[in-house]
């Protein structure tokens, strides 16, 4: 049995606003593709629906259908409006695939790697969710 899905914040698993600030400001993509590796769950983005392959946020979906990324679980309709801000009210999530990540990196001259802090938040992040279910 599922307890409340209440938001997981940055106070229950201490989360730096620094941290916080790296993964909402430039790589979530890359904290979500290792959320999405440990936990086999889908990795997915949220833009504008006629553009979506210009997304603005990268998080992942946990098992009972909430979308998880450093700040948090969320319903999908308070993330889809808290990231409205940056994508516009018709936003759309959408999954994104190993293809379109590298699509995505290849378009953006992106490296799909990332430095040790990422592994190591990503579990916290997803040990602090699996506590609270």
């Amino acid at each position: 049995m599922v307890r409340d899905m209440r938001a997981v914040t940055k106070n229950d698993y201490g989360v730096p606003p620094e941290v916080i600030e790296a993964f909402t400001c430039g790589d979530c993509w890359a904290l979500a593709i290792e959320i999405g590796r440990l936990s086999g769950w889908t990795v997915v983005t949220i833009a504008h629906r006629d553009a979506p392959d210009e997304w603005r946020h990268v998080a992942v979906v946990t098992p009972y259908g909430k979308i998880l990324d450093v700040q948090g679980v969320w319903e999908v309709y308070q993330w889809g409006e808290f990231w409205a801000h940056s994508v516009g009210d018709d936003w759309a999530i959408t999954e994104w695939t190993a293809e379109s990540m590298q699509a995505d990196c290849d378009k953006w001259g992106m490296a799909l790697q990332w430095d040790e802090i990422v592994p190591e938040w990503a579990q916290k992040v997803l040990d602090a969710y699996r506590k609270s279910v």
